[in-house]
């Protein structure tokens, strides 16, 4: 699954899906899955949790899961609008990652590209993502150009790098870290982009 998913993020690459496809079917369902299929912890860890599970001593909530904290009690509430199922405690550990839907997101600083014109959400065929749009950039250690922030008006920003979940329909494979033996196309990503960045202050100096 995991050479399944490297094929297909080059296919996306290449603009071999059409915006459809590419919002119901590869990000959609395959995206997801696939990711849940080829990553994750040992098979071991994932015993011992579902040990637990059965044990009661871990319950899971559900998708879509929002906490709110409760000034006046001092705890913390937390529900699945899909499942129902709520909890309340005095301690909260943070240990979610962002899914990256970016037209959902509350952050204020993506919140603030987007209300200002200086990003845009990625679309295919007229069909929006759920990413922020960057240039692409190819992994190679001669590289001239990174991942940068494309505006509103299509123009790009060379101040403004966008790496990893934010622009993953631009960037497919590049939520995946690094694996032992394996290229990171985030790893790679970043090396392009420290090189970009490193080009920029040269600049600003010799100037």
């Amino acid at each position: 699954m995991g050479a399944l998913r490297k094929q297909v993020g080059r296919l996306i690459r290449l603009g071999a899906f059409h915006g459809r496809s590419l919002a119901r079917d590869v990000l959609g369902w395959f995206d997801g899955d696939s990711l849940a299929l080829a990553s994750g912890p040992p098979a071991d860890r994932v015993r011992l949790v579902l040990a637990l599970i059965e044990a009661g001593v871990i319950e899971l909530l559900g998708p879509q899961t929002v906490v709110e904290a409760d000034e006046q009690q001092g705890r913390f509430h937390a529900v699945s609008p899909i499942t129902g199922r709520v909890a309340t405690a005095d301690v909260l550990l943070e240990t979610r990652m962002s899914k990256g839907k970016i037209p959902e997101t509350d952050d204020p600083l993506l919140r603030a590209l987007l209300a200002t014109g200086r990003a845009r959400i990625h679309a295919v065929d007229g069909i929006p993502t759920q990413s922020l749009e960057a240039t692409g950039a190819e992994i190679a250690e001669d590289a001239p150009n990174g991942h940068n922030l494309i505006a509103a008006d299509g123009t790009v920003d060379p101040a403004v790098i966008v790496l990893g979940i934010p622009a993953l329909s631009t960037q497919p494979g590049s939520a995946i870290g690094a694996t032992p033996g394996v290229p990171s196309p985030l790893l790679a990503g970043a090396d392009v982009a420290a090189k970009q960045i490193m080009a920029r202050v040269r600049a600003t100096v010799s100037a």
